[in-house]
């Protein structure tokens, strides 16, 4: 997987950002994968990125600061095309993006299929 500088995140990433943990006198690297769904700040010192995952049946959102220095790195797993700059929709508990995927292939699917037998 790629690795990316975490001034280069953009809403719409699923990205795997791995940090470091201190626990009691060991420490360890963590990683946390999941959806970036808004990133504030530019690229300024306080600026943020929320990532949100599934864990079980809960999602749980993470507000990473881009410039802390316990984050060893970012791997870019894939990128979403989004028309918008702050994903807050897939809060929503009636978001399905997959059914209304399904619902317009269908749908130029059957209509390709009604040219067709028009044209013959």
């Amino acid at each position: 997987m790629p690795q990316i500088k975490a001034t280069d995140i953009k809403s719409g990433m699923h990205i795997k950002v791995f940090q470091r943990i201190k626990e009691g006198e060991k420490e360890r690297v963590q990683a946390y994968e999941g959806l970036c769904i808004t990133r504030r700040g530019g690229n300024n010192v306080d600026a943020t990125i929320t990532v949100r995952k599934k864990s079980g049946n809960v999602f749980v959102e993470k507000i990473f600061p881009i410039h802390l220095p316990t984050i060893e790195k970012v791997e870019l797993i894939k990128t979403v095309p989004t028309r918008r700059k702050k994903l807050t929709f897939v809060r929503n508990k009636n978001y399905k993006p997959k059914k209304k995927a399904t619902m317009v292939t269908e749908f130029v699917a059957t209509k390709t299929k009604s040219s067709e037998e028009t044209a013959a």
